[in-house]
């Protein structure tokens, strides 16, 4: 990764727990911190392009598996980042600050953003963004809004920005867009993003369109394909741009190779020009330990034809604490092979090693959020984390920031096992079609499944407290149907007959 991405994601996280409008305007392509104009070529990086792809299915497998998530295994949930600086005496000060609420049984989050004024000494409200789920956990709406600094007045009535995602039947975005405040109040969209997926459902394609005010249409700009290899593995990724003048044309092609255990060895990219064709512009490689975790991820440039060799690099290098997660990511650049490494951007991560991240009830649309970039890499309760840049030959090492992350415990139920049990209902029971349920009046959603005796599940839903279920293209016979709310579980059968 390049030094001005690497910074770039330093200097951004200082602003993303406000979400400015400069980062919230950018398209779904965009967040996870792509360039930001439209005839950039670096929007289609052999780094960025790759990763987007991987972001995208990451967004989709995480949608698959809500219903999934162990309620009881929470014990702690996040509430709040906090930005800290240092002065020239070494004396810690405030930057800034984001605070997450949920509302409506988990169906929304709230984003809060302060910035810390200096005359006054204390943070002052900036921004608060929403995040409102439907009743199968799926993100539908974000807006980005101005905030009062009153606790609560989150109405969403005057919002700056609104994105909108849209799905298909197996929990896969298929839709993006988004509106600024010009284009909410003259009804139109400015970003569109359409994803296409092949019969293994796996991403195919990427079109994007945005609305362009000179001849006030929607215009679509670039599309990417996505290919696989035999093994379902990502093999190509071929992008193009619309020319006013010559019409679509090739951006670059990125190719992927894997070693035989499946981990990914390389992805080389070749650019396009009418000159020269294909030609090699860029070449990551992947390094792992024996044990299989990540050790390096060097990205090679300035391709010698001549010498058929790469003359500089950039290498990431990870390294891990001894009980697992990643302890920090050391990024060197090198103008050239003679030169030597010259360190220019460093993270690192303290964590709590008794606690599991698996027991954090985290923000869901986390995957949004630059700052949790590594966050596959993170097993435990994230504490801190430290940005550094210099520290080679050329510059001395010199703090940025520090991110804390605060956390607070979660309150376990005193009603007892058999209150809660007494409380629940299924009926009909026996049921022809529809399946009614209810559960405890304060929660007022819940997870079902209804499986066949041989354990086979035949139906999973998330439902809100009162709503049915559809047997109606079940067989006739005898079914097991399972309750998840809260932390707590419970099963029982149900009878299928005919009318």
């Amino acid at each position: 990764m390049s030094k001005s991405v690497l910074h770039k994601i330093a200097i951004t996280f200082c602003f993303i727990t406000t979400m400015n409008i400069g980062f919230a305007q950018n398209t779904f392509y965009d967040i996870y911190l792509l360039p930001e104009k439209e005839d950039d070529q670096d929007l289609f990086s052999q780094i960025n392009s790759v990763e987007f792809y991987n972001e995208l299915k990451k967004f989709n497998d995480d949608n698959k598996n809500t219903h999934l998530e162990k309620r009881s295994d929470y014990t702690y949930k996040i509430d709040s980042i906090v930005i800290w600086d240092k002065d020239a005496s070494f004396q810690w000060f405030r930057l800034s600050k984001s605070e997450f609420f949920r509302e409506d049984h988990d169906l929304k989050e709230i984003n809060l953003g302060w910035n810390f004024d200096f005359v006054s000494d204390q943070f002052k409200a900036d921004s608060y963004s929403v995040y409102t789920y439907n009743k199968n956990d799926l993100l539908e709406k974000q807006t980005f809004n101005i905030w009062s600094g009153i606790y609560h007045d989150w109405n969403e009535e005057n919002p700056e920005l609104i994105r909108k995602f849209t799905y298909n039947k197996n929990k896969q975005l298929i839709r993006y867009e988004d509106q600024s405040a010009l284009a909410i109040q003259t009804n139109r969209i400015d970003n569109l993003d359409l994803f296409e997926y092949n019969s293994l459902g796996l991403p195919y394609r990427f079109s994007h369109y945005f609305w362009s005010s000179q001849i006030d249409t929607f215009l679509h700009t670039r599309e990417t394909i996505y290919k696989h290899n035999e093994n379902d593995e990502l093999a190509e990724i071929v992008n193009w741009k619309f020319n006013t003048d010559r019409g679509w044309e090739y951006v670059d092609s990125i190719l992927i190779n894997y070693k035989e255990n499946g981990q990914v060895e390389k992805e080389t990219t070749y650019t396009w020009s009418l000159n020269d064709g294909f030609k090699p512009y860029a070449q990551k490689v992947y390094r792992y330990y024996n044990d299989g975790s990540l050790d390096e991820v060097a990205t090679y440039y300035s391709y010698d034809v001549k010498e058929d060799n790469w003359e500089t690099a950039n290498i990431e290098v990870y390294g891990y604490h001894n009980y697992g997660s990643l302890y920090k990511i050391t990024n060197y650049d090198s103008l050239s092979f003679d030169v030597g490494r010259d360190k220019v951007f460093k993270i690192k991560y303290s964590y709590d090693e008794n606690l599991y991240k698996k027991q954090i009830k985290e923000i869901k649309h986390k995957n949004l959020l630059p700052i949790y970039k590594n966050d596959f890499l993170q097993n435990h309760m994230l504490l801190e984390s430290d940005y550094f840049d210099g520290g080679g030959t050329l510059h001395p090492e010199r703090f940025l920031y520090q991110a804390r992350y605060h956390y607070s415990e979660l309150e376990t139920s005193s009603i007892s096992d058999n209150d809660i049990e007494s409380a629940v209902k299924v009926y009909p029971n026996p049921v022809v079609d529809q399946l009614s349920f209810e559960v405890p009046k304060d929660h007022k959603q819940f997870d079902v499944s209804l499986s066949d005796l041989q354990g086979k599940i035949m139906l999973k839903d998330r439902l809100i407290n009162g709503d049915q279920l559809s047997l109606k293209h079940l067989e006739n016979g005898v079914y097991i149907y399972t309750l998840t709310f809260g932390s707590h579980v419970q099963s029982g059968k149900v009878v299928k007959v005919e009318q």
